[in-house]
C-alpha cells in the first residue's frame, strides 16, 4: 500500500492546475492520498482550491497515527519552507502529536542504529555490507550510512562527557556519605553506576571505525 509520504512527494511537484484537478477528483483518492493532497495544499497556501473548506479544518486533522520518522519529515519540510519551529510545534500538538514521545522514539532508534553499526563492525563486515544491512533494517541510505561512523563517534564523545560530569558530582558526595552513613542518600549512590554506564556506552561508540 502506498504511503502518505509517497503521495506527498508526488503531489508536491505538481502545478496548481494539476492540484486543482486532483481536488475535484479527491473523492476517488485513497485516504492516504487525500491526506497527502491536503498537506501539500496547506504547505503551498492553496487551500482555496478546496471548495467551502477553511485552513483551520485541515490543520486540525489528526497526525497521531504517523511514525516518528514521518513527523520528522513533516517538520523538516515546514522548516525548509521558512515556517518557525514554535508555530510547527503548536500545530502538531493541536493535531494529536506527542512531541516528547516522538523525541523518545527517535532517541531509541538512534541508539539501536549505533549499537547495530558497532555490532556489524565487530563482525568484520565491510562498509558495503554494513550499508546494505542498515538500509534493510532501518531504511538508511548509503550516503547516510557513510556518515554514520563519525556521527556515532561524536555521540560517544557526548556520552562520555555526560558520564564524567555525573561522576564528578556523585563520587565526592558518595565518599562523604560513606563516612557518614546517617546521611546516606540512595539518589547520589545510584548516579555512580549511571555515570559509569554512560562512559562505557560512549567509549564503545568512540571506537566506531
Amino acid at each position: 500500500m502506498l504511503t502518505r509520504e509517497h503521495f506527498h512527494s508526488t503531489y508536491i511537484t505538481k502545478s496548481e492546475d494539476a492540484l486543482s484537478a486532483l481536488v475535484k477528483e479527491q473523492d476517488k483518492l485513497t485516504e492516504e492520498a487525500r491526506a497527502a493532497l491536503h498537506d501539500v495544499l496547506r504547505e503551498r497556501n492553496l487551500l482555496h482550491l478546496i471548495p467551502q473548506e477553511k485552513p483551520a479544518s485541515t490543520k486540525t486533522a489528526s497526525l497521531a497515527h504517523l511514525s516518528a520518522d514521518e513527523i520528522r519529515a513533516i517538520i523538516n519540510r515546514r522548516l525548509d519552507s521558512g515556517e518557525k519551529l514554535e508555530s510547527i510545534k503548536v500545530d502538531l500538538q493541536s493535531r494529536g502529536v506527542d512531541l516528547l514521545k516522538v523525541i523518545a522514539e527517535e532517541g531509541e532508534k538512534t541508539e539501536a542504529i549505533d549499537e547495530r553499526l558497532i555490532e556489524l563492525q565487530s563482525q568484520g563486515k565491510t562498509e558495503e555490507e554494513i550499508a546494505q544491512q542498515l538500509k534493510k533494517e532501518f531504511g538508511i541510505s548509503k550516503e547516510e550510512a557513510a556518515q554514520l561512523p563519525e556521527q556515532v563517534k561524536s555521540r560517544g564523545a557526548g556520552l562520555i562527557a555526560a558520564g564524567v560530569l555525573i561522576l564528578v558530582i556523585a563520587v565526592p558526595y558518595a565518599a562523604v556519605m560513606l563516612q557518614n552513613p546517617e546521611h546516606m542518600n540512595a539518589y547520589f549512590l545510584a548516579l555512580i553506576p549511571a555515570g559509569l554506564g554512560l562512559v562505557i556506552a560512549g567509549w564503545r561508540r568512540k571506537r566506531a571505525k
